[in-house]
């Protein structure tokens, strides 16, 4: 079929023609800018990609309740303006595990964005209560500090004879004597001690349990200080300096055993506190 044009196609202004093109150009490209306004809306804006639920495997001795909040408390301070907070796109999942392990003290934490709205939190616990005896009492204090309970006297005993030992189950609290403790003793919620001083005796036993250290107890004699004795199995004690890197002093007692001679008898202590030193007596 030919199509025929009539005159006033024929005689039609460029201008006008023109105009239409210029038209259909603006109309193509407002409806563009609506819809990707409309999908970033969709994605960064609307409540379908908020987090809206924290899974959480390998909880054992931490609250749900307190790694929630502490999650939540991190992404809203990692907020993207002007996106709405705790975007699950704008988050940064690798951020957000690296100030987990630290905020919860714990050995390891992996943090997966399940789409739309889901963070999948994986925790690899570590001790994080440790029983402390002052006088003839026992009482657990958390890595915050805090007295959490009394230990009665049967329990106590088979901590201490699990706790000692080089392959003891990890979920078996270490217990910290102190031996010049003087005055009234504390209560349940009292602020025994600081926060970084809990982490340094915390990390001292988690050192000597993975390399292996077996000992009958531990001590140190006031609540600062930071020369450990350590109770072994045979009739004598070692030093260790809890300022020092335990692995180094560890390293440098087993070196000493392994190399001492036969007529190099241990009677009283060694002292492993300066690395790559060893005092005996």
């Amino acid at each position: 079929m030919i199509k025929c044009h009539t005159r006033s196609d024929i005689n039609e202004p460029m201008a006008n023609r023109a105009g239409r093109s210029s038209n259909r150009r603006a109309i193509t490209a407002f409806l563009g800018v609506v819809a990707v306004l409309g999908w970033a809306y969709f994605f960064f804006f609307s409540e379908i990609f908020t987090v809206q639920a924290i899974e959480i495997e390998g909880v054992q001795r931490l609250k749900r309740g307190e790694v929630e909040r502490i999650m939540y408390d991190i992404v809203d301070q990692g907020r993207v303006w002007p996106f709405r907070a705790r975007n699950i796109f704008v988050l940064n999942a690798d951020e957000v595990a690296k100030q987990l392990k630290n905020e919860l003290y714990v050995e390891g934490v992996a943090v997966d964005k399940q789409y739309p709205n889901i963070l999948r939190l994986k925790l690899e616990e570590r001790q994080t209560t440790i029983i402390v005896m002052l006088q003839e009492s026992a009482f657990e204090v958390d890595r915050h500090g805090i007295i959490t309970r009394e230990v009665g006297a049967d329990e106590l005993r088979s901590i201490a004879s699990s706790a000692s030992s080089s392959d003891r189950p990890g979920s078996v609290i270490p217990v910290l004597s102190i031996t010049s403790a003087s005055g009234s003793l504390p209560m349940v919620d009292d602020e025994f001690a600081a926060e970084s001083q809990v982490a340094r005796w915390l990390d001292t036993f988690d050192t000597l349990k993975k390399r292996g250290f077996g000992y009958r107890s531990a001590s140190i004699e006031l609540k600062d200080s930071t020369k450990l004795k350590i109770d072994m199995h045979e009739s004598y004690d070692v030093y260790f300096d809890m300022l020092s890197s335990m692995e180094a002093q560890i390293e440098g007692f087993y070196a000493f055993m392994k190399a001492k001679n036969a007529d190099q008898t241990v009677r009283e202590y060694i002292d492993a506190r300066i690395p790559g030193k060893i005092y005996f007596k």
